[in-house]
Parts: C-alpha cells; sequence; structure tokens
C-alpha cells in the first residue's frame, strides 16, 4: 500500500498509473496543482526485498494548475507527459535533467481564450475539451473532443497538424447527438488504422488510415463507416 498524506486523498483532479520500462509509474495532479510522481520497480514490488531510495517519489510545482484546471493526464514517454486541460489546451510535462517538470505549451490559442474567460461573465465552451486519446510512433498525438472533432498534434514542435470536424460528411449529419458525455476509450489503433465511436443516432464506427505525408505530416484519411445496429444480412 502507498499512503498520501490524508489532505491529499480523493482531492485530485489526474491519476494515471502504467508500466514504463519495467517501472511502475503513478502520476497525480491534485486540486492544489502539485504534481506527485511515483516510480517504483516491478522487481521490488514482486519479491518485496530491498529498499526504496528517496528516487522513487517526487513533489512538484510545474505548473498553475488552479487557474487552468487538468482533466485527463498521458504518460507518452518516461520523461514526457500531456496534460488535458479543462479549456480544451495541452500543455506537456518533461522531465529535465535536475528531476524538475518543464511545461511546454502547445500551439493554440486556448491559453488566451482561457484567460478571457476568466474577465468575462460568459461560460467557457466545453466542446473542445478531450475526451480520449492516443499516441502514434510517439511523434504524433492524436486526440478526440467532446464535440467529436480529431485532432493531430506534431509532438516535435507542438504544433496542430489536422483538425477533422467527424460530424461533417456523413449520412449522420441531421443527428441530435453529436457530443459525448464523459471520456472513455473511444479510439482504437490497429497498425495504421484508426477506429473512432461516434455518438450519432445509436452509434457508428469511423474506420480510417494514418499515414505520414511526404512533408512529415501524420493525416487522417477516411475509408468507411460501420453503424451499430447492423441487420442480420451484414453480418
Amino acid at each position: 500500500n502507498i499512503h498520501l498524506p490524508n489532505p491529499s486523498m480523493n482531492k485530485q483532479h489526474t491519476f494515471t498509473i502504467q508500466e514504463i520500462d519495467e517501472n511502475l509509474s503513478i502520476n497525480i495532479i491534485l486540486e492544489d496543482g502539485v504534481v506527485l510522481l511515483m516510480d517504483l520497480p516491478l522487481d521490488f514490488l514482486c519479491s518485496r526485498e530491498g529498499s526504496l531510495d528517496e528516487s522513487w517519489f517526487d513533489i512538484l510545482y510545474p505548473y498553475d494548475f488552479t487557474v487552468r484546471i487538468p482533466h485527463l493526464l498521458r504518460t507518452v514517454s518516461r520523461d514526457f507527459s500531456i496534460v488535458f486541460l479543462d479549456d480544451g489546451g495541452l500543455l506537456g510535462l518533461r522531465k529535465t535533467e535536475d528531476c524538475n517538470l518543464e511545461p511546454i505549451l502547445f500551439n493554440d490559442n486556448s491559453y488566451l481564450q482561457s484567460i478571457t474567460q476568466i474577465f468575462s461573465r460568459r461560460h467557457p465552451n466545453k466542446c473542445e475539451k478531450a475526451i480520449c486519446a492516443s499516441t502514434y510512433a510517439q511523434k504524433f498525438l492524436i486526440v478526440l473532443t467532446q464535440n467529436c472533432h480529431l485532432k493531430i498534434w506534431d509532438l516535435t514542435n507542438f504544433s496542430l497538424i489536422q483538425d477533422m470536424d467527424l460530424t461533417k460528411g456523413n449520412y449522420f449529419e441531421s443527428s441530435d447527438n453529436r457530443t459525448y458525455e464523459s471520456p472513455g476509450e473511444y479510439m482504437t489503433l490497429f497498425g495504421d488504422y484508426l477506429t473512432i465511436y461516434l455518438p450519432f443516432g445509436n452509434g457508428i464506427f469511423q474506420i480510417g488510415e494514418l499515414r505520414v505525408d511526404s512533408r512529415g505530416k501524420l493525416l487522417f484519411n477516411q475509408k468507411s463507416l460501420v453503424p451499430t445496429n447492423l441487420s442480420s444480412s451484414s453480418i
């Protein structure tokens, strides 16, 4: 068991746990903006022998998450994670040689929009929030937003490559329900093929192919739509 300080319990914005390089990595962003990083060797967890030095646990404050609220957190590699913010923006967290976290803003206008909303009476638009994300070759980030936009980012320069509105150009365009209610696993990546579940009608699956063009940019090409309510003759 890992016991956190009592004031920290159940007060996190994000919580991720996964295996990276034979280590169990746990990353938590608390409501007060503090980032907790835990890195536990699998050999230690399985054998219960030996001891851990102080390097397995870090408490950091890389960014003011009390202003821009975290929504999701995804680990790309042992040294790089991506925070999906409530205003639709993206923030990279890169580990430095001195074990700190360097914040990296992605190239979009979400920061200016967030600051504007602080001084505005208008409610923020939640439809740009990420509800699902995946990485391709650890060089590209694929994001599905609440309002059914597919966005592809280049992780080498943190710029937006493609922004595709998945509600356009199909016969489900008249559907009333075009937004996701909550985050989930709505995308599956198999090789170069990406399958996306879309909340139109009774639900459909958008299948497309990912390819890198001559300029080194990753693009998504739509191939087919598969309704979930298939007839018996279609199976």
